[in-house]
């Protein structure tokens, strides 16, 4: 058999073939054999939720333990509780409302259109101060086009301005 030939083969008769293979030998030497490297040959049996147990010499189901999966949870927790803290704090400060959200057709589509444009002074110098102060990370041309975008959703019933096109 080779590697094409095992891969065609359903997760069942893989587990049949590695299992009845992996009773007298070594991962390494049925790699060889298939012309491939171990890990491309075990990933669909992992993917599937199995695992190798080294006593019985084969393939089989990883039981999941749910509270073995709550007590990883809740140590994951306990370990990053002051960051999660921290983080929750930084967006009760800034309050929801206040986060900025690019629409996915801004972000999806990436043709702009040079305009200049006229804005009050005192507008533009809020604006300014806001965008260095909170959304650096976003491009200033994607928040005026979301903050267009957004006062098209608002005003106008169009299609064209619905985010899920």
């Amino acid at each position: 058999m080779v590697i094409e030939e095992y891969l065609d083969l359903d997760i069942e008769d893989q587990l049949k073939f590695l299992n009845k293979q992996r009773a007298t030998k070594l991962m390494k030497v049925i790699a060889e054999e298939l012309g491939a490297k171990a890990y491309v040959i075990e990933k669909p049996i992992k993917s599937a939720g199995y695992k190798y147990d080294h006593d019985k010499k084969k393939y089989v189901l990883q039981e999941v333990n749910q509270s073995q999966q709550e007590n990883d949870v809740m140590q994951y927790f306990e370990q990053h509780f002051t960051t999660l803290k921290s983080l929750v704090q930084q967006v009760e400060d800034i309050g929801y409302s206040n986060t900025m959200i690019i629409d996915g057709v801004i972000l999806k589509n990436r043709v702009y259109k040079s305009k200049g444009l006229k804005v009050q002074e005192d507008v533009y110098t809020r604006f300014v101060e806001l965008y260095k102060q909170q959304y650096q990370q976003y491009k200033l041309q994607d928040i005026i086009s979301q903050a267009l975008l957004e006062f098209c959703q608002r005003y106008e019933k169009n299609e064209m301005f619905d985010s899920e096109h």
